[in-house]
């Protein structure tokens, strides 16, 4: 197979990969590779279609991702990536940062509203219940109600609760209760402190280190890698796009931020979007 080049890496990975290290296949799918190093470290080569992730290595074209299975081991050297026929080359890429900005001032209430009406129609249409089991379903529920009243309130005994009903709750390399668990700490940061209590006390950074902590040993470590860099503020591009489509306040633009955070995985998108705008 002739080299692939990098087109982008995370500026966590380009900080953090060591100059040499060995790498295990966790995952393959059709437009991602999920890897992790000899320490524990995630990450995932896609494709230029998946958009930019905290821990991904964006190719610049599309591979036939089926040569490799789990389990198979490949190295880093350099700036050079080779897993069994795989031969990436990551002299060059664009480094981008996955961690979204701080707010300039809070999100209109408008732009919210319709953001929510936007993801409330395409749940409807594409409703999450039918891909989960009853007891699931019943328990994610009971799970967001929690959540929220937990957020709302600054009630950290709820929010314990809460974590304790959502986390590692379902199958798939991210579960259900997760997904929502994501959605809800990326609400953590699109709005900040002001709009999410009415006394101004809840600090989006410390919520979410905390959904982390207590989420932490109850799932998978998937999971786990995608929950610890939302609780330090990075997330995927769509993630990015919603939060511009806020600031510019254009409508069109986040209804196509909002389909694009739908279309992640066969449920995660949907269900980040359940944690996102869960709360009243």
């Amino acid at each position: 197979m002739k080299p692939v080049l990098a087109q982008s890496i995370s500026l966590y990975l380009h900080r953090s990969l060591p100059p040499k290290c060995t790498l295990r296949v966790l995952s393959v799918h059709r437009r991602v590779l999920n890897l992790e190093t000899e320490t524990g470290q995630m990450l995932a080569f896609t494709h230029p279609q998946i958009g930019h992730g905290p821990f991904h290595i964006q190719l610049a074209r599309s591979v036939d991702f089926s040569i490799l299975r789990p389990g198979i081991t490949g190295l880093k050297d350099g700036a050079l990536f080779l897993i069994g026929p795989l031969l990436v080359d990551g002299e060059q890429p664009r480094i981008w940062d996955a961690t979204l900005p701080p707010m300039p001032s809070t999100v209109p209430i408008r732009s919210w509203l319709q953001a929510k009406k936007t993801a409330a129609q395409y749940l409807q249409s594409h409703p999450v219940m039918d891909d989960l089991d009853a007891p699931t379903w019943v328990r994610l529920q009971a799970g967001m109600n929690a959540l929220s009243k937990s957020l709302q309130t600054n009630d950290n005994q709820l929010l314990a609760a809460s974590v304790d009903l959502l986390a590692g709750l379902g199958p798939g390399l991210t579960p259900a209760g997760d997904d929502v668990l994501l959605g809800a700490i990326a609400r953590l940061f699109l709005l900040g402190p002001k709009q999410l209590s009415p006394t101004g006390e809840t600090n989006a950074r410390v919520w979410s280190e905390t959904i982390f902590a207590l989420a932490a040993s109850k799932t998978n470590r998937f999971s786990r890698a995608w929950l610890w860099h939302a609780a330090h503020g990075r997330f995927s591009q769509p993630w990015h796009a919603l939060q511009q489509a806020f600031i510019t306040e254009d409508e069109a633009r986040a209804r196509h931020a909002i389909q694009w955070i739908a279309d992640i995985g066969a449920t995660s998108g949907r269900l980040a979007l359940m944690g996102l705008f869960s709360m009243h």
